[in-house]
């Protein structure tokens, strides 16, 4: 049962770092008035908490799901 727990951590942490990488956004943009825009990037430390914390978030999420599936298999 471990096992099954396991795996789908894991999975789920990096199809959740994949997806982060493509959602997660790295600047913010601000249009201004006048046609003006302001772009501010995110700092590194900063990017990659949130980056983790969608991955982190996702392995919780398919390692719950792969217990009540492993429950719902054994019955």
């Amino acid at each position: 049962m471990n096992n099954v727990i396991e795996k789908g951590f894991m999975y789920g942490f990096v199809i959740g770092i994949t997806l982060a990488l493509i959602f997660v956004p790295y600047k913010t943009v601000t249009h201004m008035s006048g046609g003006m825009t302001t772009t501010e990037y995110k700092e590194i430390p900063e990017y990659i908490i949130n980056v983790l914390r969608v991955s982190f978030s996702s392995g919780v999420i398919a390692s719950a799901t792969s217990l009540a599936l492993y429950k719902k298999r054994k019955n």
